[in-house]
């Protein structure tokens, strides 16, 4: 999941109402501070870690703020490199785990690549990027007995039965789906990305200014596609909002989409010249009786490298 993270990424970051992605300023870890302070900085790192943890995973980078500026990164120098008798990486990579009960598995702690220039980051400091799994073991617990999930960017306490669907989750499948862009084609990638096989999986994609060649169909713009896979058949469906085109057919030797494994599909599709990044694509993905997921990606952000869902 960790990838090196430059200055220059970081501060092209829309942070908006992302879930995902929480800023934590320099002043929550200083040279200067007290074990008091220390554990009251930890408090607060520990809601962020058990709501991430508990929302699908997620990102909290240290020495960074969007207070200033809404919706833009603004780098505020950075935290001290030497923290503790240790680097502030292998501090953090030690403590964080034990934040939240049951401890946390799959972290990644790294640095934010400086800038050769003009860099924000002060010497002899760093902005540090944690990066929270979407994790198997959850609900996880903060410090004071609570347990967190992201709301509107924030980290909000849940009550009993909210915590009891998050336990009820690792009954269920859990698919992701990767979406690359070529210039004659929509590349779909489908990851179980959890413990559980899968064997029922329904996605469905509602596109702007797109057309497709319809594979064996001839030209045909279609704006809804569906695919759905079971233990019967294959069902795809391009839907040009006039009528639906079907195609399905027998499989002979179908298996459950295991966990950890991977299914790949490409469609022939004609974009239209004038697709542009205010063009979307909502996407719904169902796997057996998991919870369905769903959201909306500009076209734009869908690289030529794939972008996960």
């Amino acid at each position: 999941m960790a990838h090196a993270l430059t200055e220059q990424e970081l501060l092209k970051f829309s942070t908006g109402e992302l879930d995902s992605l929480e800023f934590k300023s320099s002043r929550i870890f200083r040279a200067d501070m007290k074990p008091g302070e220390v554990n009251q900085s930890l408090e607060t790192v520990a809601k962020a870690v058990s709501a991430m943890a508990n929302s699908g995973g997620g990102r909290i980078i240290i020495g960074a703020s969007d207070e200033t500026e809404p919706g833009q990164v603004v780098i505020d120098g950075g935290v001290p490199w030497a923290f503790k008798g240790a680097t502030i990486k292998e501090w953090l990579t030690n403590v964080i785990p034990p934040l939240v009960d049951p401890e946390l598995h799959g972290l990644n702690v790294f640095p934010v690549t400086p800038a050769e220039v003009g860099s924000e980051i002060g010497e002899g400091r760093a902005v540090i990027v944690i990066e929270i799994p979407d994790s198997e073991d959850a609900p996880h617990q903060a410090r004071d007995n609570r347990y967190y999930i992201r709301v509107g960017a924030k980290s909000k306490p849940i009550g009993n039965r909210i915590v009891m669907d998050i336990a009820n989750r690792r009954k269920h499948p859990r698919i992701k789906m990767m979406l690359r862009r070529t210039t004659e084609a929509l590349e779909i990638c489908l990851l179980n990305d959890s413990k559980i096989a899968a064997s029922d999986i329904a996605i469905q994609l509602v596109f702007t200014s797109m057309k497709s060649k319809g594979l064996s169909h001839g030209p045909m713009p279609f704006s809804t596609l569906t695919w759905a896979l079971n233990s019967c058949h294959t069902v795809e469906i391009f839907n040009d909002a006039n009528k639906d085109v079907l195609n399905q057919r027998p499989l002979d030797n179908y298996r459950p989409l295991l966990p950890n494994r991977q299914m790949h599909k490409t469609i022939p599709v004609e974009w239209d010249e004038d697709v542009s990044s205010s063009s979307t694509c909502e996407w719904e993905i169902s796997a057996d009786s998991a919870a369905t997921r769903s959201g909306i990606i500009m076209m734009g952000d869908i690289s030529k490298l794939g972008t996960w869902l």
